[in-house]
This record gives structure tokens, C-alpha cells and sequence, in this order.
């Protein structure tokens, strides 16, 4: 009988994005889980509609990824599965966590900043990531006058009512974050992202030659620190 490195791995596990959803501040489970589904109901964004916010460089690695029918596909996870970190996840880097997003929901947080603060430190568990951005649902007038609030470049904004027309365009200039980061850590690597590491994995059966026969590579790069997928059209 074959083993599989995870449980639950599929042939189209190294297509999905890894983004981690932090609730930040107050916020009962209900609250969360709606949250959560419309971030969901959003996860697949077709590559031309990041073309609005991020064209890529003459020199992007990416230029060969197919804009007009490829599709990015992101994977929200909660924080416990995200730290349950594989020990051959520097052999896969598809697992990596590419980006982590913080979720405030307003009406119950008393100190924007405070709570940015919070999200701030929580993050910093992936360090790996290729982009942070801290998600404020339903602000009032008094979180948004608050001093230094207007400054923070990684505070995304919500207002209260049509959530789903409003994270649409927003997750399409998330996944362009997303390319962005991806293709300056291929064109520039910082020194902390070269790993050398070698596993022993006797009785071990992956899929990695059948995901590349399926797959392509976001970043046609095989020593790239943050690879990740998409499926064909």
C-alpha cells in the first residue's frame, strides 16, 4: 500500500495558495466563520484581473503564466493547521505559507492600533510570508480618525454592507500583492530564504513528478523558496 506525505493531499494541493486568516481582536465564531466563507466564495481570481494593480517588470519571471485563461488559487487556513508545520515542507515549497491576513471586526474593538499592533505580532509566526495586510470590517469614524491610523499601509479598510462586491476587488489586488512579492523574491532572494535541508523519507510515496506533469510553475523557478501552482484551463 502507498503512503501519501499528508493526509488529505490531492493532486491539486500544489495548485492552492496557503493564506492564513488570524482573527484579531474579539470576534465570537459565528462572527469568524461569515467572514470566512465570503473570503472563500472569493479564492479563485482569474490572473487578468490582477493586471489592474501589477503588470510585472521586463525582467518578471512570470511572464510566461497564461493571463487571459489561468486562474490563482488561494487556500485560507486558521492559524492551528498553519503551525502544524511539515518537516518536509522545505522539500514542497507549495506548503509554504505565502501570505497571512488578519481579520478586526470593528464593532467590538475598542483600539484600532492596539489591535493592528496585535496582528503585527501574530504574524510574525510566518515570516516566510510574502504578504501581511490586517483586514478592518466595519470601522466607525472614531477608529478611522485615530492618530497614525490613516498611515497604515497594511490596514485594509471595509465598510459596513456589500462585503462580498468589496472584497471581489480586493482579493483582485491581493493576488496581485501576492505575484508582486512572489516575483521579487525570485528576482532578488534574500539570504534567509536559501534552506538547506535534507529528510529521509523511507516507505514514502509523493506526487510531485505527476504535479509537475499537471502543474505550472507559478514562478518556472525549481529553487524558489515560495513555488506554488496553477491548474490548466
Amino acid at each position: 500500500m502507498s503512503r501519501t506525505i499528508e493526509p488529505g493531499i490531492s493532486l491539486l494541493t500544489a495548485c492552492e495558495i496557503r493564506v492564513v486568516i488570524l482573527p484579531i481582536g474579539p470576534m465570537p465564531r459565528d462572527i469568524f466563520d461569515g467572514y470566512l466563507d465570503v473570503f472563500n466564495a472569493h479564492r479563485h481570481v482569474p490572473l487578468n484581473a490582477t493586471r489592474s494593480f501589477h503588470q510585472g517588470g521586463p525582467k518578471s519571471p512570470f511572464s510566461h503564466l497564461p493571463y487571459k485563461t489561468g486562474a490563482m488559487h488561494f487556500r485560507f487556513i486558521q492559524a492551528d493547521e498553519a503551525r502544524r508545520r511539515s518537516h518536509i515542507t522545505d522539500l514542497h515549497q507549495q506548503r509554504q505559507v505565502v501570505a497571512v491576513l488578519g481579520l478586526l471586526h470593528c464593532p467590538l474593538v475598542e483600539d484600532i492600533m492596539a489591535a493592528h499592533s496585535e496582528f503585527g505580532r501574530a504574524s510574525r509566526q510566518w515570516p516566510e510570508a510574502l504578504v501581511a495586510r490586517c483586514c478592518a470590517f466595519e470601522p466607525s469614524s472614531t477608529h478611522l480618525s485615530t492618530p497614525g491610523c490613516q498611515k497604515l499601509t497594511d490596514l485594509m479598510i471595509f465598510p459596513g454592507g456589500h462585503l462580498h462586491q468589496h472584497l471581489e476587488v480586493y482579493m483582485h489586488e491581493f493576488a496581485a500583492a501576492v505575484l508582486a512579492g512572489g516575483e521579487t523574491s525570485v528576482v532578488m532572494p534574500p539570504a534567509a530564504a536559501i534552506i538547506m535541508q535534507v529528510y529521509c523519507l523511507p516507505n514514502c510515496a509523493g506526487v510531485w513528478g505527476e504535479l509537475h506533469t499537471n502543474c505550472t510553475c507559478l514562478c518556472n523557478h525549481n529553487g524558489c523558496k515560495y513555488a506554488a501552482f496553477l491548474v490548466p484551463s
